[in-house]
């Protein structure tokens, strides 16, 4: 995906998730976050970020916790048709004013490491709509 179809808030990454209810409504949306590497638009960087607030609050927040969904890396099928290879890496931090507080990961899928100092990585494909091998719970 290139050319700014991203972010976008849809039913594409959320694993096992059910897609739409019993009468047909969406339901389970997440935020969709994906870059093209081969187009270039991030130079030789190939990441981006994430920062989410809670500022007006008036005090630290509790029990914030969200699911990462599609962590894993490009399979041997993929490699073997000359497509770019690639591999997920996410790094989850979080702050109370200028203080880190680290994040716990549980629920890890098959298909994701815990590198430590809050690294999750892709070891094995994933799909995006069928299984949860490449979620992870993040909380605090």
């Amino acid at each position: 995906m290139s050319g700014g179809l991203t972010p976008a808030i849809d039913q594409i990454l959320n694993g096992s998730q059910p897609d739409f209810d019993a009468l047909g409504n969406p339901i389970n949306r997440s935020l969709h976050l994906q870059i093209d590497t081969k187009d270039g638009q991030y130079g030789n960087n190939n990441s981006l970020g994430l920062n989410v607030g809670f500022n007006g609050y008036g005090g630290a927040v509790q029990n914030v916790g969200f699911s990462l969904y599609d962590i894993d890396r490009s399979d041997k099928l993929a490699r073997l048709n000359n497509f770019s290879p690639w591999q997920d890496r996410v790094k989850v931090v979080g702050y109370k004013g200028t203080t880190v507080v680290n994040a716990l990961f549980s629920n890890l899928g098959q298909n994701v490491a815990n590198l430590g100092n809050g690294v999750l990585q892709g070891t094995g494909s994933s799909d995006n709509e069928k299984d949860d091998t490449g979620n992870v719970w993040v909380h605090q």
